[in-house]
């Protein structure tokens, strides 16, 4: 979840979503997947609308729902409930990537209740993280991010993505079984170009991303900078696929009114990453 974490620490309001990617991955029909609930009768307009208000969760096991409201004295009301067929093991409250606190289960217990509160001047965004148990893999459930009025400093998050591109970047110069012709090798090594002058003039400055400790929609900048950087992991496939299928994403991408679209490789990235601290 670190790379998703980050975007959200840059200010990007961008919805979790899911996918199982079966067929490419060694995962069953709907394995990974996402809930979104819906105002009024079931359309496919209403689940994206749904999905990018963020009424929605994503789990390849427990079922989670968050509902948040102001308290006093800056503070943040979260309450949970879940609930699995297996037995359910923690609770993570995760806030700016940091887990700030984790609560064990009793033993055998599938369904549970609770509350968290949580400061607002100290992070921008928190988010719950419900584990089940298992011996073989991850279980989890992940709520939307929701949003704080606290400031954070992502300086660190931006120059994370400004390395990960000069890595590609260099990559692309130097591989020569990475493209099929130098023209398709220009035009990615462009649009990376674009993407690390995104995030070395001000994708990381404090006070850039967020004004006042609001959080400012960025869902162009989002939706690009997620699918040049994620199709880097996309399976092996023959290189003129690859190639193919990169330029068309990586062009189109800023030309998208939204984050939601296409299944992204992120999905299943994210789930093999997901790691309690």
């Amino acid at each position: 979840m670190d790379i998703y974490y980050r975007y959200l620490n840059l200010g990007f309001d961008v919805p979790a979503s899911a996918g199982s990617a079966s067929g490419v991955l060694p995962s069953p029909v709907g394995y990974n997947r996402v809930y979104v609930k819906l105002d009024g009768e079931f359309s496919v307009e209403g689940f994206y609308q749904g999905l990018r208000a963020g009424k929605s969760f994503v789990t390849n096991g427990p079922m989670l729902f968050v509902e948040s409201e102001r308290a006093n004295e800056g503070r943040r009301e979260i309450a949970v409930t879940a609930s699995s067929r297996e037995p359910l093991d923690r609770i993570a409250l995760v806030a700016n990537g940091q887990v700030i606190e984790t609560r064990r289960l009793k033993e055998g217990e599938t369904e549970i209740e609770t509350s968290f509160t949580v400061d607002e001047a100290k992070y921008s965004w928190v988010a719950v993280r419900y584990y089940a148990q298992s011996s073989s893999t991850v279980r989890v459930a992940h709520s939307q991010a929701i949003p704080l009025r606290g400031w954070w400093d992502s300086t660190e998050d931006a120059e994370f993505f400004v390395n990960w591109i000069d890595q590609l970047i260099e990559i692309s110069r130097t591989d020569p079984n990475r493209f099929s012709d130098d023209s398709k090798r220009e035009v990615v090594i462009e649009i990376y170009k674009r993407a690390r002058t995104f995030y070395a003039n001000g994708g990381g400055a404090p006070g850039r991303i967020r004004t006042s400790g609001l959080l400012v929609r960025r869902r162009m900048a989002a939706n690009f900078a997620f699918k040049q950087l994620m199709l880097n992991h996309l399976p092996p496939m023959q290189l003129k696929h690859v190639e193919v299928y990169r330029s068309r994403m990586l062009l189109t991408a800023t030309r998208s009114p939204h984050p939601v679209g296409r299944p992204s490789p992120l999905c299943e990235y994210q789930h093999r990453r997901v790691r309690d601290s």
